[in-house]
């Protein structure tokens, strides 16, 4: 950032230096022209009225370059150029009493005007694309993240899913999937509304996030279930001890509008590619896992490979 910073102060200067150049050769030449009515360029003779035209319509282009290229900065740059030569011109035409610099005068001043107007058109362009960009970001978080506990949407996990199972392949590595399950979430909705069980889903959510592996994944998969993504190269077992953090994040009691909960949740996990070939059928071992957590009295860990060894 400060690099950046330094980068643009430095071409900001570099500009500002150019145009005051610039600016003095424009001014001294068109006084000249103001001075001499026809001088030599090139063994060609001009007059100072064909002189000034080419210089007035080359100021024109390059304040217009100035305000697309380079926005406020181009845009002040530009307006100061004009205005000097603007001012100048002026003061020549009073002082001498001359009419002659009037078109160049005029020029300047509508220079200053298409300047403005091509500045602000600018700006509105930019604001509306902004509002388009930020507008087209919101859709994406609600196609792709959940409104209630900002953790991934089904659509994205199975496509977070897809990717980490190409990766895995890659590397030779090892994939938990995990089914997080709400205990009794049901019997909180029906006693203390729907509103209460939102909350608790939220809260238990957020302390899964806060202990996750910084590279694993989560997903609201529907209602109060929630899937994990993990890639390991550990054993089931190692596994296990992780999940038994989360599971114990878990449990700590819940203050949700002044009323103290006990909150449980089930868990189901299965590997790739040990029991599963494809996302749908790791989420199905997963999900069959977690309700053998459930049959097994709720708040317990179970594993696809148990289910296989029964």
């Amino acid at each position: 950032m400060i690099k950046k910073d330094k980068e643009n102060k430095k071409e900001i200067l570099i500009l500002v230096s150019l145009v005051a150049i610039y600016a003095a050769l424009l001014g001294t030449i068109r006084w000249i022209t103001f001075e001499t009515p026809e001088i030599i360029l090139f063994g060609r003779l001009f007059s100072n009225e064909t002189l000034r035209g080419i210089l007035t319509q080359l100021q024109l282009m390059v304040s217009i370059l100035l305000v697309l290229k380079e926005s406020k900065h181009g845009f002040i740059l530009a307006v100061f150029v004009n205005f000097m030569s603007f001012l100048t011109a002026t003061l020549y035409s009073l002082i001498h009493q001359e009419l002659s610099p009037l078109p160049g005068i005029l020029s300047y001043f509508s220079t200053i005007l298409i300047v403005l107007l091509i500045y602000n058109y600018k700006r509105k362009v930019c604001s509306r694309v902004k509002r388009i960009e930020d507008q087209k970001l919101e859709v994406e978080k609600l196609a792709y993240f959940d409104e209630l506990t900002g953790a991934m949407s089904r659509r994205k996990f199975m496509q977070t899913l897809r990717d980490a199972m190409v990766r895995c392949e890659k590397n030779k590595a090892r994939l938990f999937v995990v089914f997080v399950d709400i205990d009794n979430f049901k019997s909180i909705n029906d006693t203390l509304g729907h509103h209460t069980g939102d909350l608790v889903l939220r809260e238990l959510t957020n302390r899964l996030v806060n202990k996750l592996n910084v590279y694993d994944y989560i997903g609201r998969l529907g209602g109060d279930e929630i899937g994990l993504i993990c890639e390991r190269t550990c054993t089931e077992e190692e596994f296990r001890i992780y999940l038994e953090g989360l599971k114990n994040s878990i449990i700590q009691p819940y203050s949700v509008d002044q009323v103290e909960l006990i909150v449980t949740a089930s868990f189901g996990a299965s590997a790739y590619p040990d029991y599963a070939n494809g996302p749908e059928e790791i989420l199905r071992e997963a999900d069959l896992a977690m309700y053998n957590s459930k049959r097994r009295g709720k708040n317990k860990i179970s594993f696809s490979s148990e289910i296989v060894s029964v």
